[in-house]
């Protein structure tokens, strides 16, 4: 490790979220202000957060909440699925925990009554509702029309609800249309969210070098321009290079990161990106390097391997493996509609749920609270974060044809375990890479009178329950502050717990936060040890 080499107490490109380690640059910082102020003075309606994967929606998103966590505001988080109206509508209820009837959760104005008497009554203990829509593109034109229709919940004075869309650019193209311009007036902020420009990489890499405890910037600027060339201002892949960097800085005992190092760790973490240049520049390589030898010998040429070419064919045909492997697992999946609820059915069962509690359609929808005492969280992760968690989960796998899922029954050092086509499989990581890219749907249990979430300051048996599961993890028993209240002892536990597993630190306990807690438990379905 290179922590102690270039004097880090930490190390300042890790891949789980550290809200310590955010550098927002101004324009960003500004955007952020504006839309608290927004949400907290009651005049946000409908907010749009649009951008290319990786842009930092997510980002902003949790640093908003984690701004809000503290004031008088209700906040649910969602991922559309691509249901109806209605049962968008279903959805938002859930996640808010509004009481439906039976009978309510068929019929549409029925379930914006009960959430406009829930709203209203929110608003007169002094609190204000925040719905946070993840994927937003995914939205029909009617359910972007119902959106629209719960932001006319209002007093003369303030909106009832505030919705947050974080979305692709197809969204910002689709709000021009006919269908959709009443939507598109309703909108009080909206912004494209675009990668980090180049004078902004290096105050990125300053703050979190600093934030880990640096005292000297070891990244030269010719190091710098080429971590920025790389890793083209996506922030993921500027800390995945970085870091792979200073480890190979490390190494060679060099005390700067110049343009060498950096692009050495790019051919590390993207091979394909190096192998791209190789392969343009093949014959040019190959006419130097030959001119080279000539000069030095014969006998010396003939004796001297070439390793960057035969590097590039292992790489390119490990690739090519792996994308056959994936293929063949797609291939023994039914149709897209039936593997799912094979996999979903598979799931419940090892839960012991049966259809006396959910049918397997209700559950598919992944609903914050499926039933009560059964939550489930979607989100995006990587395998080694979804193996923290201990628990079989949905994954999403994408190719040319669709949406396929499938259940992720264990995680090897090599290989993972799945459940397709009724029976378990083995492939390797590498493979399953090519047809997933981090999408996870993750049931798990809960009291049945837990909350969406806990904050600061928060009190009761919600609190008694989280100090219980943090006691599993920490080992703690002290007894010096009051068992009831979530104060910052407690905070800096919960902290604690999510660096653990990959969650945005932010102290707020959320759905993942919820789900790492309920992981803690003996009881449930693990996943399996005996994965290769």
């Amino acid at each position: 490790m290179y922590l102690d080499y270039y004097g880090l107490k930490e190390a300042p490109f890790a891949t789980a979220p550290d809200e310590r380690f955010v550098w927002l640059p101004p324009r960003l910082e500004a955007l952020l202000e504006r839309l608290e102020r927004e949400i907290r003075s009651g005049s946000g309606g409908i907010m749009l957060l649009s951008g290319e994967y990786g842009s930092g929606k997510t980002l902003m998103a949790r640093l908003l909440l984690a701004r809000l966590a503290e004031a008088d505001i209700r906040i649910a988080r969602i991922r559309y699925t691509g249901v109806s109206a209605d049962e968008l509508l279903e959805t938002v209820c859930h996640a808010l925990r509004v009481p439906l009837e039976p009978g309510e959760r068929a019929r549409g104005q029925l379930m914006i009554d009960a959430l406009s008497a829930f709203l209203m009554d929110t608003y007169a203990q002094g609190q204000r509702v925040l719905l946070v829509i993840d994927e937003a593109q995914e939205l029909s034109d009617a359910a972007l029309e119902q959106l629209r229709q719960l932001t006319n919940l209002q007093t003369p004075a303030h909106k009832l609800i505030h919705v947050l869309l974080l979305a692709g650019p197809s969204l910002d193209a689709r709000l021009h249309s006919g269908p959709l311009r009443a939507l598109a007036q309703r909108i009080g902020i909206r912004e494209e969210l675009t990668r980090l420009d180049s004078a902004d990489l290096e105050p990125y890499v300053r703050h979190r070098m600093a934030t880990a405890g640096a005292a000297v910037q070891p990244f030269t600027r010719l190091g710098l321009r080429n971590l920025y060339r790389y890793a083209g201002g996506i922030p993921r892949l500027v800390n995945a290079i970085a870091d792979r960097a200073l480890q190979l800085g490390a190494e060679a005992n060099a005390r700067q990161v110049g343009e060498g190092l950096v692009q050495r760790a790019a051919g590390d973490v993207l091979p394909g990106h190096v192998q791209y240049w190789v392969r343009r520049y093949r014959w040019w390589w190959r006419a130097a390097l030959l001119v080279m030898l000539v000069g030095a010998g014969l006998t010396w040429w003939l004796h001297t391997p070439a390793p960057p070419v035969a590097s590039e064919a292992t790489a390119q045909q490990a690739h090519e493996k792996a994308m056959q492997e994936g293929a063949r697992l797609l291939a023994q999946l039914p149709d897209a509609g039936a593997a799912r609820m094979a996999a979903w059915s598979e799931l419940l069962a090892r839960w012991q749920v049966t259809s006396n509690d959910v049918s397997v359609s209700d559950a598919m929808r992944c609903n914050a609270v499926v039933f009560p005492g059964f939550d489930c969280v979607a989100g995006t992760g990587t395998l080694d974060q979804l193996k923290r968690f201990d628990r079989p989960m949905l994954l999403e796998l994408k190719d040319a044809s669709g949406v396929h899922h499938v259940l992720l029954l264990g995680v090897g050092d090599d290989q993972v375990r799945l459940f397709v086509g009724g029976k378990s499989v083995e492939i390797t990581k590498a493979a399953l890479q090519t047809i997933w890219h981090g999408r996870f749907m993750a049931p798990f249990r809960l009291p049945p009178w837990m909350p969406s979430s806990v904050h600061r300051g928060d009190a009761g048996q919600a609190v008694a329950w989280v100090r219980q599961q943090l006691r599993k993890l920490d080992g703690d028993r002290s007894g010096s502050y009051r068992p009831l209240i979530y104060d910052q002892t407690v905070q800096e536990r919960v902290r604690k717990l999510q660096r653990a597993y990959g969650i945005p630190v932010d102290g707020v306990i959320g759905p993942e936060t919820l789900f790492a807690l309920s992981s803690l438990d003996d009881n449930g379905p693990h996943l399996a040890r005996d994965v290769p």
